[in-house]
């Protein structure tokens, strides 16, 4: 080989290193599956009227990374977000349709297997490693559907199966749009430490950890498919940080 083609070798694996980097942050020129979208890939729908009731009261609670509702312990990298009051009987009506909906939909959509779930274009983001797998369907984080059953963002896998779907607002938002379900019953919750394959929303590595990229989640809330000992919203962690804890609710 000459030196010259040494040189030019040389320089096109450089280029390659710095693409493969740059794709991974999101910071490549253009669109598409490695370049930056800036405001691409995002949407601002508002959440179904159906579950969300006005008149529920004030008393946010942002949270904020470690945060958490009253009596809910902090988690490293886990930020918490929702309302501290007690729901009103309106909002526990609204809740509760919420939860039958939501599994009525999984079963008619076919979402109640991992094989479903795949068909339908859900990916794993990779987190096989907790004993609990997320699948995600990228497309979902950017339509015009929030809390819609019918558009369910992701869903809880343990023991080789769906235990509890997961509603995730659109890309980009963060606690302070998160909607008063049912008050102190719907406990959301985001992540601001995990890295990702990318920071480009539109490319699938943007839903994959094990990345170089990073980028905090949009808030989300678990609505479990079967009864839960600590309720239809409780978190899918070992701890169940990452959801409230009321068995009253069914």
């Amino acid at each position: 080989m000459s030196k010259a083609t040494r040189g030019r070798v040389r320089s096109a694996i450089a280029l390659l290193g710095v693409a493969t980097l740059l794709a991974a942050t999101g910071c490549t020129a253009g669109g598409g599956g490695g370049g930056s979208t800036a405001g691409g890939c995002r949407s601002n729908p508002q959440p179904s009227s159906k579950y969300v009731v006005p008149g529920g009261g004030d008393g946010m609670d942002h949270g904020g990374s470690g945060g958490g509702m009253p009596g809910m312990p902090g988690m490293p990298g886990m930020g918490h977000g929702g309302y501290d009051h007690a729901p009103t009987a309106a909002q526990q009506a609204a809740a509760r349709a919420l939860i039958a909906d939501t599994r009525a939909a999984a079963q008619r959509l076919g979402q109640t297997t991992v094989a479903g779930l795949i068909a339908q274009g859900f990916i794993s983001i990779g987190d096989e490693v907790t004993g609990t797998t997320h699948y995600v369907k990228p497309s979902y984080h950017y339509d015009n559907g929030e809390l819609d059953p019918n558009h369910i963002e992701a869903y809880a896998i343990r023991g080789g199966r769906p235990v509890a779907a997961m509603y995730i607002l659109s890309n980009g938002k963060t606690t302070a749009d998160v909607p008063d379900v049912a008050g102190n019953w719907t406990e959301w919750h985001l992540h601001t430490n995990l890295m990702w394959m990318s920071n480009n929303p539109c490319s699938t590595g943007y839903y994959r950890m094990g990345g170089l990229a990073h980028h905090v989640t949009a808030p989300m809330l678990h609505v479990w498919l079967q009864k839960h000992n600590c309720g239809p919203f409780a978190g899918t962690d070992v701890g169940g940080m990452s959801g409230s804890c009321n068995n009253s609710i069914e």
